[in-house]
């Protein structure tokens, strides 16, 4: 069984017992613990306790469906922006790398990287802001539609 049909069947058997479907319910499946990113992504769609769980499937469809670029990278950002403030700061970039590189990149690099894209990125600023993501992301990879999968 693959990734995609045991995370469905675990997900079903939730839904199946009539219950809805709360954050802990899916960090208990092995495959979404296995991603450091899904911590992240359920606190996207959590609050007070509850999971928006339609929400969060219709997003992450948005995403994998083809759909313009700049609403895939809404996503991204939300979930880089780890304190949820709606810009992204050098201690959510440093957050987002550690937990991208599985702590495998000594604290020092990580430091170093975020002063700089800090610096020549946005000028010194103290935030990233959405549309300044959106043209850090894009001027540094041309082929984001293809990979993507944009209309």
């Amino acid at each position: 069984m693959d990734f995609t049909s045991e995370l469905i069947l675990q997900i079903e058997s939730i839904l199946k017992e009539g219950k809805s479907v709360k954050p802990r319910d899916l960090t208990k499946i092995k495959a979404i613990t296995d991603n450091p990113i899904s911590q992240l992504l359920i606190s996207l769609y959590t609050k007070d306790g509850e999971l928006n769980f339609a929400g969060m499937v219709s997003e992450l469809q948005n995403f994998v469906s083809k759909s313009p670029l700049d609403s895939k990278l809404f996503l991204i950002f939300r979930i880089y922006d780890t304190d949820k403030d709606g810009k992204i700061s050098k201690k959510d970039l440093t957050t987002m790398l550690k937990i991208l590189s599985n702590d495998n990149i000594e604290e020092n690099k990580i430091n170093d990287i975020v002063e700089k894209t800090f610096k020549f990125e946005v000028n010194d600023s103290e935030f990233i802001e959405f549309q300044e993501f959106c043209k850090i992301i894009k001027s540094r990879n041309n082929n984001l539609h293809l990979f993507f999968r944009c209309n």
